[in-house]
């Protein structure tokens, strides 16, 4: 599986995500993932580790009704939505 930022989402769907980061005074960064032909993961997983990781940004620590929030906006757009520490 490869997960990349999500480049195309409606209005109504930005406009969603950035109300739950207010809410929740998190930035939320927005992933769509999909399963790759296993050759092609490994190929993607070497290349990948020759980079580096190309991330790196303090995870925010959510509470369960966060979280709740987050998952049920997830299954709404059909995206995976991972919080960051707002700076």
């Amino acid at each position: 599986m490869i997960c990349e930022f999500t480049r195309k989402l409606a209005d109504d769907d930005l406009t969603r995500i950035r109300r739950l980061e207010d809410e929740l005074e998190v930035n939320l960064i927005a992933f769509s993932c999909r399963e790759l032909d296993p050759a092609r993961e490994e190929k993607l997983l070497r290349i990948m580790q020759e980079l580096g990781p190309q991330l790196q940004v303090p995870v925010a620590v959510v509470g369960e009704q966060q979280l709740v929030s987050l998952r049920a906006l997830e299954e709404a757009l059909g995206v995976a939505l991972i919080a960051v520490a707002a700076t």
